[in-house]
């Protein structure tokens, strides 16, 4: 945990400039701290996020895309995943990581949008997913929640629910 926690602390910026995200994104994992007001994540950025943090592996794929690798046993180790909306170009992000041949599935908003998905993948494999909220669903906090994820590769309990 010190490692994780000296990495984060240390921080290196790449071609995308990230800054003002990756101290958001240390208050959160040190702190338990997330704006209830915080700018949502592009895929992009997240992406450079991760690879700053150590998540070289790291994919983004949207939801059918996850599923149908996780069937073939073939998603990313470290994987961001897309829910996209019904109501336009916008969406959720929810992440998930593989260790031990077993998916740990993580979506902030608990099991809304994401259940048929799991249960698809339950059947041939090994996934374990949270049902708890961690994100009040008026909130833009899911990319940040779902980094979190990947990076800490646990349950963010130092994350509150905001009403």
């Amino acid at each position: 945990m010190d490692k994780l926690k000296s990495k984060i602390e240390n921080v290196t910026h790449d071609e995308i400039d990230t800054s003002s995200e990756m101290k958001v994104f240390k208050d959160l994992y040190l702190y338990g701290n997330l704006n209830k007001d915080s700018k949502p994540l592009s895929g992009k950025k997240m992406l450079s996020m991760a690879k700053q943090l150590g998540l070289e592996d790291c994919k983004i794929l949207n939801i059918d895309e996850y599923v149908s690798a996780c069937l073939k046993n073939n998603e990313p180790k470290n994987c961001i995943i897309f829910v996209p909306s019904d109501k336009g170009p916008i969406g959720h992000w929810t992440s998930s990581y593989t260790q031990n041949n077993t998916i740990y599935f993580f979506n902030s908003l608990g099991n809304v949008k994401t259940q048929a998905a799991i249960n698809r993948i339950k059947r041939v494999r090994n996934i374990t997913a949270n049902s708890k909220v961690y994100q009040n669903n008026t909130t833009s906090n899911c990319g940040w929640l779902a980094l979190l994820h990947l990076v800490a590769h646990a349950k963010p309990s130092v994350v509150q629910k905001e009403a």
